[in-house]
């Protein structure tokens, strides 16, 4: 009674310490590096905006006029020794203020687009992690359980071996079969320590057990994911950059028109009055960088344009294998689990009546070794199932 307790105990503390998928991905949400590091870029797109509508700064100067150079001080002799203090300010004008800050707008959308679809891979990553976890515990629980089974069973045959050959040779083959099932489980208990550190980078959490507690539906149809794939995180990325890229053909051909600037100066004169001076002028673009400049930015924006069409083609080639996969995944694991598994578990029984009278341990171990086989075959059919699911949560934009 005393040890029912115990395991039951042990049963709910291992419950409690499990973490499911979702928890991992909403950890890793909210506080990885990554996603911080592109916050900061998003405060700093704020501020260019709030740039882009400022002028360039006037300029200030400061000069003096027929300084006589045998006596540098005497400034009254003539009305053209002066000293003048000038303020210069560069205007835009045709729209360019405007095309400037359009370019921020576009860029900060870029950026926020960027955040988004680093969300998307991240929690991908999560997820994929955490299955190839649950995998290998799986794995190494399967394992265990052989383990034992095997150990059971040399231990309850090996007085056959010094009267019958064939309980020997089952003997025989039952060791080294154990054998081979400790080796395995060394490298799964390596493989589990190192996902779980990979999942301590990427969650900041000390996982110690996967719960997975949804199960295995039949997948929605390939024309429900085309839908919604035009929400991938990465082609409305592109989407984003093509729109920076035609701002920017925007601006550059505001820029083609000049800039004028207006100066104001004060002029003093010692001994005489001083008076006022006012300009005004304009940069002559007459050498035709600004139409090169903009001719540029429009093969760049048709660049953008024609990188977001491919990546949506290859986006819904993607979909459709990933689908395809899928679904055989999903068929493989009804197979597994309804007719192969089933099937040789009655076989099973069968020979695990034959073996408590001794007999045929040869065959009852090629059995548990069969049985073993598909054992592992449905927890990888069940997790590939899974890491397909999240592949295609990724790929049609979906974070949680």
């Amino acid at each position: 009674m005393s040890k029912y307790i115990l395991s039951m105990l042990l049963i709910c503390v291992a419950s409690l310490q499990a973490v499911t998928i979702d928890e991992l991905v909403d950890k890793s949400l909210a506080s990885h590096t990554t996603l911080k590091v592109i916050k900061e870029r998003l405060k700093s797109a704020d501020e260019s905006i709030k740039m882009s509508r400022y002028f360039t700064n006037p300029e200030l100067s400061f000069s003096v006029n027929d300084i006589l150079l045998d006596d540098p001080l005497y400034r009254s002799k003539e009305p053209m020794q002066t000293a003048s203090l000038s303020f210069k300010q560069k205007l835009f004008w045709f729209g360019k203020r405007d095309a400037s800050t359009d370019v921020a707008k576009a860029k900060k959308a870029s950026i926020y687009s960027s955040l988004e679809s680093a969300k998307v891979e991240l929690a991908r990553s999560v997820r994929v992690g955490a299955l190839e976890l649950y995998e290998a515990e799986e794995t190494f629980r399967i394992l265990q359980e052989y383990r034992r089974v095997i150990e059971q069973n040399i231990e309850l045959h090996s007085s056959y071996t010094s009267t019958r050959s064939g309980s020997h040779m089952g003997l025989m083959s039952a060791e080294l079969t154990l054998s081979q099932i400790k080796i395995r489980l060394e490298r799964t208990s390596s493989l589990i320590d190192n996902l779980k550190a990979s999942l301590r980078y990427l969650t900041a959490l000390d996982v110690e057990r996967i719960d997975m507690s949804s199960k295995i539906r039949k997948p929605d149809s390939l024309q429900s994911y085309k839908k919604v794939l035009q929400n991938n995180k990465a082609y409305q990325l592109k989407l984003k950059k093509s729109a920076l890229t035609k701002a920017q053909v925007a601006y550059q051909t505001a820029n083609m028109d000049a800039d004028p600037f207006v100066k104001l100066s004060y002029t003093y004169r010692d001994g005489f009055d001083d008076y006022v001076s006012f300009n005004i002028g304009t940069s002559l673009p007459i050498y035709g960088s600004e139409q090169s400049l903009k001719e540029i930015a429009t093969h760049r924006a048709s660049e953008a344009s024609l990188q977001a069409q491919d990546l949506y083609l290859k986006l819904e080639s993607t979909l459709a294998v990933l689908h395809k996969r899928l679904l055989e995944a999903y068929s493989i694991v009804n197979i597994l689990d309804q007719d192969s598994l089933p099937q040789l578990e009655h076989m099973f029984d069968l020979s695990s009546s034959k073996i408590s009278s001794g007999s045929d341990l040869f065959v009852y171990i090629d059995l548990l070794k069969q049985k073993l086989t598909l054992d592992e075959q449905l927890i990888v059919a069940k997790s590939s199932y899974y890491k397909i699911e999240a592949q295609l949560k990724a790929l049609t934009g979906e974070i949680r």
